[in-house]
């Protein structure tokens, strides 16, 4: 790990802002509703507590709107029907 991602928070981090611009390029469709155009990435897990998942496109990681964000912060990850990943075009 570089010195940057030791910082109090990953998410103040340069390389978050790479992660979280490759995330809603790569899942530009909210992946909670699936009807909204997603404006923000949810960290499945608590980015400041699990720092090694603070980056992981793969599983923690997921491109929602606004107000999915807020329903997602609200209730534990075991609640919630995230919509299956669409690969995108041309893969």
């Amino acid at each position: 790990m570089r010195f940057s991602d030791w910082a109090k928070d990953p998410r103040q981090t340069n390389r978050w802002k790479r992660v979280r611009r490759q995330m809603l390029i790569a899942h530009p469709r909210c992946e909670l509703c699936g009807s909204r155009c997603a404006t923000e990435v949810h960290h499945r897990k608590s980015a400041i507590l699990h720092r090694d998942l603070a980056f992981d496109m793969d599983w923690c990681l997921r491109s929602v709107c606004h107000w999915c964000h807020k329903i997602a912060d609200s209730k534990p990850d075991r609640y919630i029907t995230w919509r299956p990943r669409v690969p995108p075009p041309g893969v």
